[in-house]
């Protein structure tokens, strides 16, 4: 799965190797690369991810940094 094809559906089903190509391409992602209308989704989908433990210890760092660029962002407004 692209990553615009993530950006592009509320409602889609994933499985655990798409999950793995998403992490890894958000990683390497700041806030400023996801669109606007994404910035909630793709926050949520972080928190859940690390939640749950489902990330590979190399992509926890990125995700990270992209959850926190993503809150400052929202706290800008």
């Amino acid at each position: 799965m692209l990553i615009e094809a993530f950006f592009s559906h509320d409602d889609v089903q994933i499985s655990a190797e798409e999950a793995g190509e998403i992490n890894r391409m958000l990683s390497q992602m700041s806030a400023l690369d996801i669109p606007r209308e994404q910035l909630d989704r793709v926050s949520d989908y972080i928190i859940t991810a690390l939640n749950l433990d489902t990330v590979e210890w190399k992509y926890v760092r990125g995700l990270q940094n992209l959850l926190e660029g993503i809150q400052n962002m929202s706290l800008d407004g």
